[in-house]
């Protein structure tokens, strides 16, 4: 017995199967999610630390100088949920995966810091607060993976003059 190896003429041709409505309406989506989940974790935020910041008084100095990385950690991170949703929603006509992989890996940090914050506050006093805030960020999370299995079409343009190369023959 033989196997018979097809040629590359006998094999299907790939059809593109991109979708550019579904792929604009898909990033701006991603945008604005990403937008959204960074405005409600800031508010959430400075309700937190409005709440609790008479308590800055009680720390010692070291323990001051870790609450106010932490602060400035969470405040970087918000600011680069932002900046990421608005940077997809800019970018979205465009061919660029850099958004989507930044996205990607803002969505399952948001995701990962959400549910251990389920699981701190379960623990601590016994409810489940971020249970909407969780499955937010795992839509976020498959609508960017989403996005990075599709497959722009991109346009190659063709030589500007049938000079470029001296054997070239259209």
């Amino acid at each position: 017995m033989s196997l018979h190896i097809p040629s590359p003429g006998e094999l299907p041709a790939a059809k593109p199967d991109f979708d550019a409505d579904k792929y604009l309406k898909g990033r701006r989506s991603l945008g604005v999610g990403l937008i959204v989940v960074g405005a409600i974790n800031a508010v959430f935020l400075t309700i937190g630390y409005v709440n609790s910041w008479h308590l800055m008084a009680i720390l010692d100095e070291t323990d001051k100088i870790i609450e106010i990385g932490a602060l400035a950690l969470n405040v970087l991170f918000l600011a680069a949920l932002l900046a990421c949703g608005i940077w997809n929603i800019v970018a979205r006509r465009g061919t660029s995966i850099a958004p989507l992989i930044i996205a990607l890996v803002l969505s399952a940090l948001t995701l990962t810091f959400a549910v251990i914050n389920s699981v701190d506050a379960l623990m601590s006093t016994g409810r489940m607060p971020a249970v909407a805030a969780i499955l937010i960020n795992v839509a976020l999370l498959i609508q960017s993976i989403r996005l990075l299995r599709m497959k722009p079409v991109v346009t190659t343009p063709g030589p500007v003059r049938e000079s470029v190369h001296p054997f070239y023959t259209p």
